[in-house]
């Protein structure tokens, strides 16, 4: 995960995205379980809480990386707020 500089308000941030469900699904019960915290692990900093899993398909998927998308902003403003 890269973490962008400051930018200014009201700019257009453009993200691409790898999303494939083979990524955290997996027939294998196991191995779907341990890529799903994998997932967790990776992301837990920018989640929506609660979380559970991955979304299965991909406009979940979609609506989880907007969600994602607001609390790194949301964050990131409460950063500053602490900040000043």
């Amino acid at each position: 995960m890269a973490l962008l500089e400051k930018v200014s308000p009201n700019s257009l941030i453009k993200i691409t995205l790898r999303c494939e469900p083979s990524d955290y699904l997996d027939k294998n019960e196991a191995e779907a379980s341990r890529k799903r915290q994998d997932f967790q692990k990776q992301f837990q900093a920018v989640l929506p809480r609660p979380f559970d899993e991955p979304p299965a398909t991909f406009a979940s998927f979609a609506r989880l990386l907007q969600d994602m998308a607001k609390a790194s902003t949301a964050a990131e403003k409460s950063r500053n707020y602490a900040l000043t």
